[in-house]
């Protein structure tokens, strides 16, 4: 029996409908990459600061990554199953290899695109050098913050948060502190600027800066492995 053309109409509508679902879902799983792709852009100096923010490890940004993630994975499921329901045996297995080789070509771009995942201490300070560097400035010659127990400490200005566990800085007379990691219930590291040398010593929520890290000019790293 011929189609009639409403059922070739149908079926062009369901062939087209497919096309787009599986371009939306490699867009969705590009997006949950981002964090990658991000970063090893931001390392080669060639992502748009005002795209700076893709690459936050605090905050709204890794929240949004992991739904994505939530969302891809039972999308690929779903789209997989119908699919295979439309086109039989022989769809179900070409659905189920198509899924796994849509994940498997993101994930193979992401690699090749972004490199390993690991960045150093270096480069993580690289990548967000001018935010840091931003808040310095807007800091200005301040000095004194509010004690929390273990010294002096301002709130990160708005937008800067991400920057630091707490968002917040430990300002001293000569230097900002900005700790990328604590300790429990005390204990810190992370990058200070310094107006005065080396910050060997100085105070890191409870344990003191050793064997610190030249970066560049006036910043340095303490406690970072």
């Amino acid at each position: 029996m011929q189609p009639t053309p409403a059922g070739t109409t149908r079926a062009g509508r369901r062939e087209v409908g497919t096309v787009v679902l599986v371009a939306v879902l490699l867009l969705v799983w590009v997006a949950v990459a981002g964090s990658h792709w991000s970063w090893a852009l931001a390392s080669l100096g060639v992502l748009p600061d005002d795209l700076l923010v893709l690459t936050w490890r605090r905050g709204f940004v890794p929240v949004v990554y992991g739904l994505g993630a939530l969302v891809a994975i039972p999308l690929t499921v779903v789209a997989a199953i119908g699919i295979a329901r439309r086109r039989g045996a022989r769809g179900a297995a070409c659905a189920g290899v198509g899924s796994v080789a849509l994940v498997l070509a993101v994930a193979a771009a992401d690699v090749v695109v972004a490199g390993p995942v690991g960045y150093g201490t270096r480069v993580a300070f690289e990548v967000h050098r001018p935010a840091y560097e931003a808040v310095v400035a807007q800091l200005g010659d301040v000095s004194v913050g509010t004690a929390d127990g273990y010294g002096r400490y301002l709130p990160l200005p708005e937008g800067y948060g991400p920057l630091t566990v707490r968002g917040t800085v430990d300002v001293g007379e000569d230097h900002v502190f900005f700790p990328q990691w604590t300790g429990i219930p005390d204990d810190a590291g992370g990058f200070f600027h310094m107006r005065s040398g080396s910050p060997a010593g100085l105070d890191m929520r409870g344990w003191a800066c050793a064997d610190p890290v030249h970066l560049d000019d006036d910043w340095w790293a303490c406690g970072m492995g």
